[in-house]
């Protein structure tokens, strides 16, 4: 009997997700189950916060099932600055979630009835999680290049 068999639901639905999102990309279901400590399905309102800027409550990466939300900068000076808007598959959270610093910025849900599917990663090492800091690696370039105003390649992120 294989390892996928006798995993919950929600395990299984990442496992559905491993060749469309970036920091999945080239991991075996096995390396999957190996590295994920917890997998949880959370649904949010219009204007919930999902991460507070500077918490370090929770170690989350989420992914965007259904919904939108907003990734926003808190100015004690000026007014908060929508830095990026996350669509369906999208992913957020992966930089607290693996470095252990508080949230960069605040999330808002920007619709009702907004979904996300959120895992953790084990502190073990193993060969998959060198595969999946690859792929963190190449989710983050890809960040900050839109941040600047660039597109995005994805093809020549794999030839590095």
């Amino acid at each position: 009997m294989s390892r996928v068999e006798n995993i919950n639901p929600e395990m299984k639905q990442l496992l559905m997700l491993k060749d469309k999102i970036t920091l999945l990309n080239g991991l075996s279901e096995d390396d999957i189950i190996s590295i994920v400590d917890e997998v949880k399905i959370f649904q949010y309102n219009k204007d919930d916060i999902i991460i507070q800027e500077g918490s370090k409550n929770d170690k989350y990466i989420y992914i965007l099932l259904k919904g939108r939300v907003e990734v926003k900068k808190v100015h004690s000076t000026s007014e908060d600055r929508v830095l990026a808007e996350v669509n369906n598959q999208g992913v957020f959270g992966e930089i607290s979630a693996l470095t252990n610093y508080a949230r960069s910025a605040t999330i808002i849900s920007t619709q009702n009835s907004t979904v996300l599917l959120a895992f953790t990663i084990k502190d073990s090492d193993d060969t998959g999680k060198t595969l999946f800091y690859k792929n963190v690696i190449g989710e983050l370039s890809n960040k900050i290049i839109v941040i600047n105003g660039g597109s995005i390649d994805k093809t020549s992120l794999w030839d590095l």
